[in-house]
């Protein structure tokens, strides 16, 4: 768990560099979530 007071000070850091990370896994977990939300 990363501490509150590293993202309340690069947030927008971590935010850009998790962005493509974050775009991989809804692409992984898509197939299964899909069907469920269906």
């Amino acid at each position: 768990i990363i501490p509150q007071a590293v993202c309340s000070r690069y947030g927008l850091k971590i935010g850009a560099k998790l962005a493509s990370v974050v775009r991989v896994l809804l692409l992984i977990f898509l197939p299964i979530t899909y069907p469920i939300s269906k």
